[in-house]
């Protein structure tokens, strides 16, 4: 299967000031093997995620980007997306149209069926499907049903870092839902089981035996504003031979000062 790009793609302002990584998930959608020449089709992030190797979280970014600028929207709940203009650049025959009709009929349904159809009334495609959004309510509920299930996927790794960090930390935290939902909360996030332990590793060299020990807990090491800054540090520590940390000329571990400072937000967050 070939696809043609308008070499005017490149210089178009609004593709311009996305970022590299929003420029290729742009290019994607439109080149996508699972892509239809209407626009509108199914693609999960997971799909999108493992064709390109964007995180999920950076995709989540780059949709409410792209969907900002008015090139891909985006649907969450049934999973489709709608490249706008991509029906623009097609041939609006007869037998295209019959084959829109189809493959409409064939999508879970979705406001964006409704907004395609209306954008493109002109040519009287013969089908409008019943288009009834959820409340934002039931939205929210589906949501955290759909998130609930992604963190249960990863429940046998989720448990895993629980027993590392018991063991790295002689704590003893136990496989419950507070203690396995940041973690999972990470894992869903395209981090891995061994990311987590790295930054167990790291945090135990740097906390034990100080003041800060006592945030060597689950809820802590892996809070979403943290976790991958402290991935970061992790990894050139462990690149670096995983010195032990250096003390301050008064001899205080720098560790704390650092601590202090990653922790100051904290109770402000809770």
């Amino acid at each position: 299967m070939y696809r043609t790009i308008d070499a005017k793609f490149w210089t178009d302002p609004k593709v311009r000031q996305l970022s590299t990584t929003n420029k290729l998930l742009f290019l994607y959608f439109i080149t996508s093997p699972h892509a239809h020449f209407s626009g509108l089709y199914y693609m999960p992030n997971t799909t999108i995620s493992h064709e390109t190797g964007i995180r999920l979280a950076d995709i989540a970014k780059g949709l409410d980007t792209l969907s900002g600028a008015g090139i891909v929207m985006s649907d969450t709940l049934s999973e489709l997306i709608w490249v706008v203009n991509m029906f623009e650049y097609q041939s609006h025959s007869i037998k295209l149209l019959s084959n829109i009709e189809k493959h409409i009929k064939d999508l879970h349904n979705s406001p964006l069926v409704g907004g395609f159809l209306e954008r493109y009334a002109e040519l009287e495609i013969p089908y409008r499907p019943p288009i009834a959004p959820l409340c934002n309510k039931e939205q929210e509920q589906i949501k955290e049903q759909e998130k609930e299930e992604d963190q249960n996927k990863y429940q046998e790794e989720t448990d895993s870092v629980i027993d590392y960090l018991n063991e790295k930390a002689s704590s003893s935290f136990r496989h419950s839902a507070a203690s396995r939902k940041n973690i999972g909360g990470r894992l869903t996030e395209s981090f891995t089981a061994d990311d987590c332990k790295l930054v167990i590793d790291f945090k135990c060299s740097e906390w034990i035996g100080t003041d800060f020990d006592k945030y060597l807990t689950p809820e802590t090491l892996f809070r979403p504003s943290k976790f991958e800054n402290n991935l970061n540090a992790a990894k050139k520590w462990d690149a670096s031979g995983r010195k032990k940390p250096s003390s301050n000329g008064n001899g205080t571990n720098r560790a704390l000062t650092r601590g202090a400072e990653e922790f100051a937000d904290v109770f402000e967050e809770a």
